[in-house]
């Protein structure tokens, strides 16, 4: 479906899938809107499909969001450098492929020595929005740019 210059209206593209569908709808040409609050909340309850059935399940959350930042950011990129902590960072880290195609940076804060570690392409695991903000600073300081160079991830 073509969506060049079409205007799309979305909530919840921050983060999960509705971040994954906004990369898509923009790959597609798609210009984004996003409400500043939720119109529609969503209750679950056991018994429903996004509970049970394993097409909902977390791998396939994770699947989704690496074949988006495959067929944009790391497009034909032979190296990716995963910046985060803990079972965050591996997580990606394993997702993105095993050494050498996936280098990490395991580093809370945007040090020095951090920084210098980080190579282009980078995806950053970072869901709290303060530890984006520090990271997002620091980065541009040193000329990289969002989306060329980095992106973040959760």
């Amino acid at each position: 479906m073509d969506l060049q210059d079409r205007i799309v209206v979305i909530t919840g593209g921050s983060r999960g899938i509705g971040r994954a569908a906004a990369a898509r709808l923009l790959e597609r040409g798609a210009r984004l809107a996003k409400l500043p609050h939720t119109l529609y909340g969503w209750r679950q309850h056991t018994a429903s499909s996004t509970r049970r059935d394993p097409r909902y399940r977390p791998e396939a959350f994770l699947a989704l969001k690496r074949d988006a930042l495959e067929r944009g950011l790391l497009r034909g990129a032979p190296r990716v450098c995963v910046v985060g902590v803990g079972r965050s960072l591996a997580r990606w880290r394993d997702a993105l492929g095993a050494a050498p195609r996936a280098s990490a940076v395991e580093a809370a804060r945007p040090t020095a020595a951090a920084l210098d570690a980080v190579t282009s392409p980078a995806v950053l695991v970072f869901g709290v929005p303060a530890a984006r903000a520090r990271w997002r600073a620091a980065l541009a300081q040193r000329g990289r740019v969002e989306m060329r160079d980095f992106v973040f991830v959760a």
